[in-house]
């Protein structure tokens, strides 16, 4: 009687959001990183990024040809967080225009990015993604994180600079 009731394909399933589509690239060959899983054991989500630029060659090239999507998405929040603590950034954010805060306080704002992140839904998650950064690129050793400074004052002008 319950199956009757089911009103969608139950092997569909929704698919991931990912934050950072279009954003990250591959430092080695300049490719752009898509968003791919593997299941292992019926249960086990396996999420990654691969360069595709990697995937359309016959033999690959690339030293970055997958990165696990959990490792490189809390570093970039780890990045962001510190990127947004260093004087030459605060002072760019400052310089945009009158944000109606001190420095102080808006490095108090960007300081606790990763805990917001914890609780933020999937929606939010991207739009403040899309806010504060422009571009990743990954290379074997480290990251590059331009940030957006527009995206970051609008940002904080829906947010009405609370602190």
């Amino acid at each position: 009687m319950l199956k009757s009731n089911m009103n969608h394909d139950s092997t569909r399933r929704t698919p991931k959001v990912n934050p950072f589509a279009g954003m990250i690239y591959c430092g080695s060959c300049g490719g752009a990183f898509s968003l791919s899983h593997t299941v292992k054991q019926k249960n086990k989500r396996y999420s990654y990024y691969i360069c595709l630029e990697d995937t359309k060659r016959n033999f690959s090239t690339c030293p970055i040809k997958r990165v696990p999507s959990d490792a490189l998405e809390k570093l970039v929040l780890k990045e962001v967080g510190i990127l947004f603590q260093t004087p030459t950034m605060l002072a760019q954010l400052m310089d945009k225009g009158d944000l109606g805060i001190s420095a102080e306080q808006l490095q108090s704002v960007l300081k606790n990015i990763y805990e917001v992140w914890e609780v933020m839904n999937p929606a939010e998650r991207c739009k403040l993604i899309q806010c504060v950064i422009t571009r990743v690129t990954v290379y074997e050793n480290h990251i590059e994180i331009r940030p957006n400074l527009d995206g970051i004052k609008t940002l904080l002008a829906e947010a009405g600079m609370e602190v």
